[in-house]
């Protein structure tokens, strides 16, 4: 994930962030070396599709993790503290698309580590061996540290809580129904979106009724997707932009929407 000051800028910040299967998370406390990519890399086991990532979701003990976070290119003087802000709550907001018990984190400088300790972050491993056979080889010794739920309740920290804390979806959006909204809520247009998911049309257009339907609730009367705004002319236009913009800025708000589920929070069927 990248960060623009501007559309025409080139990314000048970075954020890699992970959602870890429990049997990876456990692993990574026991490894005796630091760096997380080298690992996932090295066990694509640990990689899973929609459907399980959901079922681990629903299950209340999915890890996140910010595993690379920092500048790709100078920047004018004054930015850095722009684009830690705007990194941060990037993160904070993937995050929040998901049901976490625990944040894991990686720490490799001094400056980021008493930052997370006081937040409420604890250490899980040191790699007190590792450091000491590689002293003088890097500057700080990474520190691997974590915080659940109820530790970040504890510590009152804005943006650590709000990492955590999102309500449960309402609408249970289907896998290409929310391909389809993460677009919107990027700016992609209709043409853009088909393009992307390699769609006419005229599977688009029916896409996005099935989200109208499901979020009905959200819409005033005359946007209802029951009032079919045939024969409407530039008003069924104009309705169906302002449909759109009231679906965006609703899932912009309720990140948990975009998140994936194992059981349908309605419990009509599966996700």
């Amino acid at each position: 994930m990248a960060y623009h000051r501007s559309p025409n800028d080139p990314a000048v910040g970075f954020v890699v962030l992970a959602l870890l299967k429990p049997e990876f998370e456990q692993w990574l406390r026991e490894q005796p070396e630091p760096d997380i990519i080298p690992k996932l890399i090295s066990r694509p086991s640990v990689l899973c599709d929609d459907l399980e990532l959901g079922h681990i979701n629903a299950s209340g003990i999915l890890t996140g993790s910010v595993i690379g976070f920092g500048i790709v290119k100078d920047c004018p003087e004054g930015t850095y503290g722009e684009i830690d802000m705007a990194l941060m709550e990037h993160s904070i907001n993937y995050f929040r698309e998901f049901k976490l018990f625990e944040m894991m984190i990686e720490a490799h400088s001094a400056k980021i580590i008493k930052e997370l300790v006081r937040v409420g972050f604890v250490v899980v491993n040191d790699y007190k061996e590792w450091w000491n056979e590689n002293d003088g080889k890097r500057e700080v010794c990474p520190l691997l540290m974590t915080i659940n739920r109820q530790q970040a309740e504890e510590t009152k920290d804005y943006n650590t809580m709000r990492m955590f804390y999102s309500g449960e979806p309402k609408f249970g959006f289907k896998v290409l129904e929310r391909e389809v909204i993460e677009a919107a809520l990027q700016g992609k247009t209709d043409a853009d979106i088909a393009a992307i998911l390699s769609i006419g049309q005229s599977t688009l257009k029916k896409r996005w009724g099935s989200i109208y339907d499901k979020a009905l609730e959200i819409f005033d009367e005359d946007m209802d997707p029951e009032h079919k705004m045939k024969g409407l002319g530039s008003s069924a236009k104009e309705r169906a932009k302002e449909k759109r913009r009231t679906l965006v800025e609703y899932v912009r708000a309720h990140r948990e929407e975009l998140r994936p589920f194992g059981i349908d929070p309605r419990r009509k069927n599966s996700d």
